[in-house]
């Protein structure tokens, strides 16, 4: 997608299609073209997201996260807060219903205190966290840094007592 801001000049970004629009992952200004076809190519060639992105970095010069960075990034996420939900969508719209169903049952759980991460806002987490907790799907709960699961594994914790357990006290203030 591209807009004209001048003769010669365009802001332009290119993306995959989320939840209800297109998520930005990146950015160029000016009429840098090999640049943007880099871009698209690297996602009508079936890559991710993560991959166009790592793409539109390299031929921008913008330094790329490597795997190490990304691991420290991902267990200081994990860990943001006491209980961290990864989740398609926002807390005030969760995009699937997975992601809605885990959010009923924190508030049926009485889980009032809780962090949540957007895995549409940032490709290399979507992708990365799959890989950093050996899990392929969202949403994902944490407690104190640690995957607790989607919401199956949480239905069965709730169902044989073990849920708030698992939970630090501060997640129910």
């Amino acid at each position: 997608m591209a807009e004209l801001e001048g003769p010669g000049a365009y802001s332009a970004f290119c993306g995959e299609r989320g939840p209800k629009d297109v998520q930005q992952i990146g950015q160029l200004v000016g009429s840098d073209v090999p640049c943007l076809v880099s871009c698209l190519g690297a996602l009508s060639a079936g890559g991710s997201a993560a991959a166009a992105q790592t793409a539109l970095q390299q031929q921008l010069g913008v330094p790329v996260e490597t795997e190490e960075q990304l691991n420290k990034r991902l267990a200081a996420l994990v860990r943001q807060q006491p209980v961290m939900l990864f989740m398609k969508g926002k807390r005030e719209a969760p995009f699937c219903r997975f992601s809605k169903a885990v959010l009923a049952l924190l508030e049926e759980q009485g889980v009032k205190n809780f962090g949540t991460f957007d895995v549409f806002e940032d490709p290399s987490v979507r992708e990365g966290l799959k890989k950093f907790s050996d899990w392929p799907t969202y949403p994902q709960l944490y407690a104190n840094g640690e995957l607790l699961g989607g919401i199956d594994v949480l239905k069965s914790m709730v169902a044989d007592g073990t849920f708030k357990s698992a939970l630090p006290p501060e997640a129910f203030l």
